[in-house]
């Protein structure tokens, strides 16, 4: 149309008329394409910073996590140590691992198959998973058990971890997404001198005595060698005697059972019944306690009793199914929190299934990172359309220029 007008504007000036409302649309023309050019340039630099700042998981943190929702640099684990924040720093003390070698390690990658498959993972939860065994540091209870048992049938898990070597020589991974201790062989402790098995007394004055079966067993780290534990559990409100691997529902009463029989031939003093109920009250609340106490991290707690040789003891506790049934992420840390399953293990392990809510229904976990959404292609994209856009709306300024110059030219002075 510009070209069209000025070719024939020295043969018929009277069209300055139509240059003159041409010269109007072409200056709102330039005020919509720079209003345009601005708001592509504000998405360029959106992306532009995705790039270099990339998303992180935002899932619910697991109670089997020894960090609760790990760390993400060696100073931060090693400030977690010094800290000892929830007995952290003891933890990694007993097995020769210093703060400071922490806060020196180096981050690796790992997979769950690494080191011939002899990667073993330590927790704050028993969940029954291959090779899982029981330890006790300062007086609390976990679990080690192989990190290739969290894996899905027929899959692998990757991990990134910072990777340092304890006073006895042992490699030890620290996982970012958890904080959990993973060894290569099973993790040995580095703590003073005992009384071999079967002595008794303080080291060096160690004295032998006669034991036998379950006795043998008996030391400072597994006081209960024999006290056989088993579980079992009761959906009052279905009717169903024996709820583990079936389906409860919202507002379902579930009674569980907690069982401790002394297999061997003297009395076991000052036994404790606990239980820790995390992955139970993912989707319960507790109703019924029968005299024990649930503390802050949901493990619940007896008093103290004697078991008589070849006696049965036993502690109950009721939960309610919660209503409606929360839909809340699984962790990317432990793929058995919230999964849809009152699991819990005491001696044996006891799940309880629940009907999925429509939000779960959506959720498929795949991996232990977030899936690339493209932001450097992204960036690419909106840059081009930035680089086209800025085009016209240049040209449109250039072209208001060249209209006031033919204006000017074209109408007498006085005009």
């Amino acid at each position: 149309m510009f070209e069209k007008l000025l070719s024939v504007l020295p043969y018929n000036p009277s069209i300055i008329d139509k240059f003159y409302f041409y010269s109007k649309r072409i200056k709102s023309e330039k005020s919509i394409r720079r209003i345009t050019l601005v708001i592509i340039l504000i998405g360029f630099f959106v992306q532009f910073f995705a790039v270099f700042s990339p998303p992180t998981p935002t899932l619910a943190a697991s109670p089997n996590d020894l960090v609760n929702g790990g760390f993400n640099s060696a100073a931060e684990a090693a400030n977690d140590c010094r800290t000892n924040l929830n007995g952290y720093g003891t933890i990694l003390a007993n097995y020769g691992i210093s703060c400071n070698t922490v806060a020196n390690a180096s981050t690796i990658t790992i997979n769950s198959t690494d080191w011939n498959h002899q990667l073993f993972s330590m927790g704050r939860l028993p969940y029954n998973i291959t090779g899982e065994t029981p330890v006790s540091i300062s007086g609390t209870t976990y679990y080690v058990r192989y990190l290739w048992g969290w894996d899905s049938p027929g899959t692998t898990s990757t991990y990134q971890a910072l990777n340092v070597t304890s006073t006895g020589g042992q490699t030890f991974l620290l996982l970012y997404a958890c904080g959990n201790l993973t060894s290569v062989g099973f993790p040995n402790p580095v703590a003073k001198p005992t009384c071999p098995t079967g002595t008794t007394g303080t080291y060096p004055n160690c004295t032998t005595i006669p034991l036998t079966g379950c006795q043998a067993l008996i030391s400072s780290e597994n006081p209960y060698a024999c006290i056989q534990t088993s579980k079992s559990a009761k959906n009052i409100t279905e009717s169903i005697n024996n709820a583990n691997n079936t389906k409860a529902n919202p507002g379902d009463l579930i009674e569980y059972t907690l069982y401790a029989k002394n297999i061997g031939t003297q009395t076991v003093n000052n036994y404790v019944f606990q239980d820790n109920l995390s992955y139970v009250l993912d989707y319960s609340t507790i109703v019924y306690t029968d005299g024990g106490s649930l503390s802050a991290n949901n493990e619940i707690v007896w008093p103290k009793i004697n078991i008589a040789a070849g006696q049965t003891a036993s502690e109950q506790f009721e939960v309610k199914v919660d209503n409606p049934i929360p839909s809340t992420p699984t962790s990317t840390s432990d793929p058995n929190y919230f999964n849809l399953v009152m699991s819990n293990t005491f001696g044996n392990t006891i799940n309880i299934n629940l009907p999925s809510p429509p939000v779960k229904t959506i959720e498929t976990v795949t991996t232990t990172t977030l899936p690339n959404t493209g932001p450097g292609t992204s960036l690419f994209i909106v840059g081009a359309i930035a680089v086209f856009a800025g085009f016209f709306f240049y040209r449109t300024r250039i072209l208001v220029k060249e209209t006031d110059i033919i204006i000017k030219e074209t109408v007498p002075v006085g005009e």
